[in-house]
């Protein structure tokens, strides 16, 4: 055995880190041969570098011989680690046998600026007005140097230059936060930048959601700004930067942001999240941020006001340019109007390739669909109309502007904006545009992919391709909830796809740093609003204080789930205050034993109603639930005790108030009908009395004709229905083509990401990811793959053959390495294919219904083989424990007994 794929806060060799207590958390897979293999023991030396380690030499931390078989999060245990150093680190293991492997390949972490005094003085620098600028600074480098970083932080955007050029690909960069609670700073790697003599460091600063813009709504773009303009940190763009060069002799020269750098207007005359950017090629200054340049016009930079908040790096995946998608065709639907039709709907920019005279301003809107007019132009019906941008100028909603500075050919992009689309319309292009003339800019957070599924059925692989095409053009520092309109991080929506975005990506980092956002926007009373981060912070008289336990209790529920896949439960206790706070306020809006949400069951189809208070109220049970388990895995005892209290109370209250116990269904009083959403919510959080789950699970496959699921409602019809045993009737409506279905869409609504609403010709966003958590039933139900223990250290499998299915299969990275559940089926024989991790266990239920009829390679029954164990027959299952290794089932009922 021996261990590989180390890793650093769930990074590869990250540099610049900052965890909470100062100790980074190590992680390592492990590989070995056979089957039930596991680490007993391990053994972690940390040193200066990777000679040092090389040499046998731990001159920083190690651990000895630690009797554990824990392989993911092992806290860094030395003295406290230097800032802005490098550190190298390894490991070995101990398998079962007590024997030793050897040192694993030496990884590396490095130390950010852990507190202010390490950013050498650094002043915030901008101009305090609006508007994009250009900042920069000479410097000469003495000697040669062997390590350079930069450290870069901004409210808005920040791009960093050095001798010309911009430093490596991360765009919209750093990503938003509450800034006068956190404000996130960028580190890179600089050393092949900088060179002996003279260099010029530059920023360009933009808006983003940070600095964003005081506009002047016309029809309602406020709505959008959803309070960014009025934040406790809003303001102009501003940057603090540090530059650190260490020299072959140990000598270091540092540069920081100070009022000796110089600042001009920035060609980038206007730009909103919103609303777009406009940019004037005719004000570059070529060789702005390269030696030699004049900069005797430029004003000194004003050293202005920090935004307040702590600073911390980022080390959350950035956001890229991921892909560039070329159109498919051009119309001209009016005289000087070109529109560009790409085969996909995106989240990004385009890029325009344009000449002709100087002065001549060239207009690209973005829209996810083609008017319904038949006049070939873009649909703006669901705009929120004009507004008037920094530049007095009026603007339309998804607009970038172009200036040409003319002589040639001319290429751009915009820097601080992003759209949703799968149009784009072009006014005042000179001459006639080729498909070359406007490309498709691919641009989101770049999550590592980590697991794959797909099955015998067509549709459902595209549903699944859908949901992971949405969840990727909502990541933007934060899921949000469409690209196009509100581009904000609605709480609701993005707990409903939580698990299926941990099926899918590596988020633990990124999910870390929305945690904070989540926690930091907690108000003393508990209060956290149905967004976050969001620009008022939750403040008193925010108009969405109505909403509830539905959308706020993503504040708790996404790092519990989150827990369960990465195995990372700090996030708990580094916010358990503000879950603390949180869960007395959620208690403290029980009136009557309800406690009513805003919209309930979100977009519902057809009209059903939404049941806000049943809702909220199940949610709001399951919250205080959730804050028991915590408060018990953390060693709170009283809390633990009083909060699991509450939520026996509070579930009796709401079987009181919405169970009906003599028809055996819940039910909204004063209401007879029947609502999918109100039983499957209490099924799904185990609010139902004893004995009576069977009863509410006949009910739902009694009214399951059709989907009749909003947001919350829909997470948890087919994975219920299934675990029911009515998994043909989830199948049916998984794969149903009529309204209301995902197929609908697909197949008569020419999606290419997943619908905002049921209709398919529904005025609302193209791409929004909230309805994809039936991507989840794919993985825990269909292939079977789901954690039983924290962080994968146990694992379920349990497939599902349903419907006329003949195969599925998932995989999916663990922290303790890949996991896998394939099976596929002929008449009369299921072959079911698993794989186990190393250190870690799986239940295997298998679709049979005695052990007799189950074999694993060449044994029968399946017990007999190497490391299966028979834990019981359960119905129409038979449970096998099995340790790590690659199995192989096959279940042939004709071959009964031993």
């Amino acid at each position: 055995m021996e261990a590989f794929s180390l890793k650093t806060e769930h990074l590869v060799d990250p540099i610049g880190i900052d965890p909470p207590d100062g100790r980074p958390r190590l992680s390592w897979w492990l590989r070995a041969d056979g089957r039930g293999a596991v680490q007993t023991a391990y053994q972690v030396r940390v040193a200066s570098d990777a000679a040092a380690l090389a040499r046998g030499e731990a001159d920083v931390w190690d651990s000895g011989k630690v009797a554990s078989g824990t392989s993911d999060g092992v806290a860094y245990g030395g003295p406290p680690l230097a800032a802005a150093k490098r550190y190298a680190w390894t490991v070995r293991v101990w398998d079962g046998d007590d024997l030793p492997s050897g040192w694993a390949a030496p990884a590396h972490f490095e130390m950010g600026l852990t507190n202010p005094v390490d950013w050498g003085g650094a002043a915030w620098v901008g101009r305090a007005a609006f508007g994009s600028v250009q900042l920069r600074r000479a410097f000469t480098v003495p000697r040669p140097v062997a390590r350079a970083r930069a450290y870069v932080a901004a409210v808005g955007c920040g791009e960093l230059y050095l001798n010309g050029r911009k430093v490596g690909d991360r765009v919209l960069e750093p990503a938003t936060t509450l800034y006068h609670k956190t404000v996130l700073y960028s580190v890179y790697d600089v050393t092949d930048a900088v060179a002996e003599g003279d260099n010029v460091v530059g920023v360009v600063l933009g808006h983003a959601w940070g600095a964003c813009p005081r506009v002047a709504p016309k029809r309602g773009i406020g709505w959008f700004l959803h309070g960014w303009h009025g934040s406790p940190a809003h303001g102009f763009p501003k940057a603090l930067v540090r530059l650190r060069l260490d020299h072959d002799d140990g000598s270091i020269t540092t540069v920081v942001s100070d009022g000796q750098w110089r600042l001009a207007p920035s060609p980038t005359v206007d730009d909103c999240h919103f609303y777009g950017d406009t940019y004037d090629a005719r004000r570059e200054t070529p060789g702005w941020a390269s030696p030699g340049f004049d900069d005797a016009a430029w004003s000194a930079a004003d050293e202005v006001d920090a935004p307040g908040g702590r600073l911390r790096p980022q080390v959350m995946p950035p956001m890229r340019v991921v892909e560039t998608i070329r159109a498919e065709r051009v119309t001209s639907p009016a005289p000087g109007v070109h529109v560009f039709h790409f085969p996909r709907n995106v989240a990004g920019w385009t890029r325009l390739r344009v000449a002709g005279p100087a002065g001549t301003v060239v207009k690209l809107q973005h829209s996810e669909r083609l008017a319904p007019d038949g006049t070939g132009r873009i649909d703006t019906r669901w705009f929120a109309g004009d507004t008037v941008g920094l530049d007095g100028e009026a603007k339309s909603f998804q607009t970038n502007a172009y200036v040409l500075k003319g002589g040639g050919a001319e290429e751009w992009e915009p820097r601080f904006t992003y759209h949703g689309f799968q149009f784009v319309e072009v006014r005042g292009f000179p001459g006639t545009p080729t498909l070359d003339s406007v490309e498709a800019r691919v641009v989101h957070n770049d999550l590592r992919s980590v697991g794959t599924f797909d099955c015998s059925n067509p549709l459902l692989n595209t549903i699944h391709d859908l949901t992971r095409k949405s969840i990727l053009s909502n990541a933007h520092g934060f899921l949000t909830d469409t690209p196009v309109y509100e581009k904000a991080p609605w709480l609701g929506d993005a707990l409903l796809t939580g698990v299926t975005t941990l099926y899918n990506f590596d988020v633990a980092a990124f999910y870390d740093k929305w945690f904070r956002d989540m926690a930091e926007q907690v108000r003393a009373d508990g209060h956290l609003g149905p967004q976050a981060p969001k620009g008022e912070g939750g403040q008193a008289g925010d108009p969405l204080t109505r909403w509830g336990a539905d959308w706020e209790g993503a504040l708790l529920q996404m790092p519990w789930e989150a827990a369960l896949f990465t195995g990372d439960d700090r996030p708990l206790i580094e916010h358990y205050d503000a879950l603390k706070r949180h869960t007395d306020y959620e208690l403290g809006r029980f009136v009557e034993g309800v406690n009513a949400s805003f919209w309930g069951d979100w977009l519902a189809p057809d009209g059903v109603k939404p049941i806000p208070g049943l809702c909220g109220t199940a949610y709001a049970c399951r919250v205080v639930w959730l804050m028991a388990d915590v408060a018990r895995r953390f060693g709170r005892d009283g809390d633990a005790a009083h909060y699991a209290a509450e939520a026996a109370r509070v579930a009796t209250d709401f079987n009181a108030r919405f169970f009906d116990a003599a028809r055996g269904l819940y039910r909204v009083p004063g209401d007879d009908a029947y609502y999918q959403t109100a039983n499957l919510l209490p099924l799904a959080f185990g609010l139902v009395p004893a004995g009576r789950a069977g009863d509410v699970n006949a009910g739902l496959i009694a009214h399951v004709d059709r989907l009749q699921t909003g947001i919350h409602g829909t997470r948890y019809l087919c994975p219920l229905l299934t675990d029911a045993g009515a998994g043909d009737a989830a199948f049916k409506i998984a794969t149903a083509t009529d309204y209301p279905s995902w197929g609908h869409w697909i197949e008569h609504g020419g999606a290419t990401a997943l619908f905002e609403v049921w209709e398919r010709d529904g005025n609302r966003s193209r791409n929004h990811h909230m309805f994809g958590s039936i991507d989840e039933w794919f993985f825990s139900h269909l292939a079977g793959l789901r954690p039983a223990a924290p962080g994968f250290r146990a694992i379920e499998v349990e497939p599902h053959p349903v419907g006329d299915l003949t195969r599925a299969r998932a995989t999916l990275e663990t922290p303790h390495g890949p996991a896998e559940s394939s099976w596929h089926r002929g008449p009369g024989v299921l072959r079911l294919d698993v794989t186990v991790p190393p250190n870690t266990t799986a239940d295997v239920l298998v679709p049979a219904d005695a052990d007799g009829h189950v074999s694993e390679g060449d044994h029968r029954p399946a017990s007999l083989a190497p490391g299966v164990s028979l834990v019981g027959v359960e119905g129409d299952r038979v449970r096998y424990r099995v340790g790590s290794g690659r199995y192989g089932f096959t279940v042939d009922p004709s071959a009964g007994g031993r």
